[in-house]
């Protein structure tokens, strides 16, 4: 199954050059696999989240998938979030900033490469 699901992962990074968190919750569904939970993974800054509502399993999923890939989480421009399928009920961080009150950062996961930002 998490091979079969990593293949699926591969080929739509492959095709769009990023992944977003519901590609794979999309996936996490279709292949059976529970997610939803209570976690939340943080932001590069205090007050800050790029997503919210995992469970352990999904989440290690994610991180195991990303460090076997090479990837790394990448603040999305506005276009993308507009044309993003995604609508979280916090407000919007801005990328580099703190908040006291939660802020949400939308995220995609590209392709980590030496040297770039």
């Amino acid at each position: 199954m998490k091979k079969d699901l990593y293949q699926e992962l591969d080929e739509e990074l492959s095709h769009y050059h990023n992944l977003e968190f519901h590609d794979f919750e999309r996936l996490f569904e279709k292949f059976g696999i529970d997610f939803h939970g209570t976690l939340a993974i943080k932001g590069p800054k205090p007050g800050v989240i790029i997503w919210d509502g995992w469970n352990y399993q999904a989440y290690q999923i994610l991180c195991d998938y990303m460090n076997s890939r090479g990837l790394a989480y990448y603040p999305m421009d506005n276009f993308e979030f507009l044309l993003s399928e995604v609508d979280f009920d916090l407000p919007l961080a801005k990328p580099g900033r703190s908040y006291k009150r939660i802020h949400w950062l939308p995220t995609v996961l590209i392709k980590y490469e030496r040297g770039s930002k």
